[in-house]
């Protein structure tokens, strides 16, 4: 216990009320600290008209509270002390302004000592701010982490300089990072899942991302705006995709998809047929509720080395022959078996057609 030795403490706003000056004061231990205009100051001292670079003073019983106003490059600063060692003492100081003019401004004697026996515990946040790696986009443990690692190498540079280091705090950051990302090499790149093409030919429909205990209305990063440099966020996404991807419904959706499909394979007139979205003249764009069949018939297809370029329909909902790509337009009719795996592909919605296939 080290109350009732005389001890005086010097804290910042974050610790510091009224209600704990009277309690130290009371213990035979002095309290010098900035302190929030909501803890203990008094409501006509919040109030008090004060001159630019002056202070007022308020007492009450042994604590003195002030109220300060300063011109800072940022502009103007309002801020409140307590103290309950010093007395209502104004000081007459120099300070040079960015022009290089001396002006002379009233500082309580309470400030004065503050500033001198603080050091750089004050100062801490205001050194760390321009380094500060935290960003809107991370986590919350992320930030934390990364604020974390901050104050460490902040600390190592306070020792370094207590031994007689010369480096500034910027300095010193950067070869601590220099000296990690030498020590531990280049990290694993991260890959993206790849999209397999029996999953590629699956119905894929938006929906919204299920709500959580935690958070009612979850959202996802769309992954289409991130790769085009932005960062939109989305309540939707695609359930049938690997780690259900979060995607604007439009067009970033349809584009996600289009690109999953080419990797899986199928060629441009392919995709047209599947997605709807016509990137070829010389081939026709079927009705959204065609597409499920179309696309497991290009999957199966894709499976023993064909790939789609057309399919010509009679009616509004039937597909009577699916062709592949020939340089001799020679016909061969599709075994029985096949004809059924293509029937039970389409979902069993044209059980009576007849699939032929032009091939090499």
């Amino acid at each position: 216990d080290l109350l009732g030795f005389g001890y005086h403490l010097f804290v910042d706003k974050w610790f510091a009320s009224v209600r704990l000056a009277t309690f130290l004061y009371e213990r035979s231990t002095l309290l010098t600290a900035t302190v929030r205009a909501d803890r203990g100051v008094p409501l006509a001292l919040r109030s008090q008209q004060v001159p630019l670079n002056d202070v007022v003073f308020m007492r009450k019983l042994p604590v003195l509270a002030m109220k300060i106003l300063e011109r800072k490059e940022s502009g103007l600063k309002t801020f409140f002390m307590i103290d309950t060692h010093g007395s209502a003492q104004k000081v007459a100081t120099n300070r040079i302004r960015k022009n290089g003019e001396a002006v002379q401004v009233q500082k309580s004697a309470s400030n004065l000592l503050y500033n001198r026996c603080m050091g750089g515990v004050d100062r801490l946040d205001a050194m760390l701010k321009p380094y500060d790696s935290c960003r809107k986009t991370y986590k919350w443990f992320h930030k934390l982490g990364f604020h974390l690692c901050l104050l460490l190498v902040h600390n190592a540079w306070v020792v370094y300089s207590k031994h007689g280091g010369r480096l500034q705090f910027f300095k010193f950051l950067e070869s601590c990072i220099t000296l990690l990302v030498d020590s531990t090499g280049p990290g694993r790149q991260r890959t993206a899942a790849r999209q397999p093409a029996a999953a590629a030919a699956q119905q894929h429909f938006p929906s919204k991302l299920p709500p959580r205990e935690s958070c009612p209305r979850p959202v996802k990063r769309c992954r289409v705006c991130y790769r085009n440099g932005t960062a939109k966020r989305t309540v939707f996404c695609c359930s049938a995709c690997p780690n259900a991807p979060g995607l604007c419904p439009s067009p970033c959706f349809e584009r996600w998809h289009v690109n999953c499909l080419a990797k899986a394979g199928f060629d441009n007139q392919a995709i047209t047929l599947m997605t709807g979205h016509k990137n070829s003249s010389s081939v026709d764009v079927y009705k959204r509720r065609d597409m499920d069949c179309v696309a497991r018939m290009s999957a199966c297809l894709a499976a023993y080395g064909s790939k789609v370029t057309k399919i010509d329909d009679d009616a509004e909902s039937t597909i009577e022959s699916v062709t592949t790509g020939s340089d001799r337009g020679e016909l061969m009719k599709a075994p029985e078996d096949g004809q059924d795996l293509l029937r039970s592909l389409c979902g069993g919605q044209f059980h009576n057609c007849t699939f032929n296939f032009y091939g090499k």
